[in-house]
């Protein structure tokens, strides 16, 4: 069983940092929120194509004080 844990601000620096070591060290499915789709792109097609984690990381662009971006991201 996965665990899923959601990381704020996934986009850029330690955001970012967490995202990758959750799904390369933890086994974790996650769930990426970030302002910026450019770098949230960034952040999958890395996951994907460089660290071979396909499926596990879920994307969620937006702001977390939006309460629909948060209700998106628990689902």
């Amino acid at each position: 069983m996965f665990k899923s844990i959601i990381v704020t601000g996934a986009s850029r620096g330690l955001g970012r940092a967490i995202t990758i070591q959750l799904l390369r060290h933890f086994n974790s499915n996650v769930v990426a929120i970030a302002r910026s789709e450019k770098d949230l792109n960034s952040l999958k097609d890395h996951v994907e194509k460089d660290l071979g984690l396909m499926g596990r990381l879920e994307i969620v662009i937006g702001d977390v004080t939006d309460d629909q971006i948060t209700e998106r991201a628990v689902q």
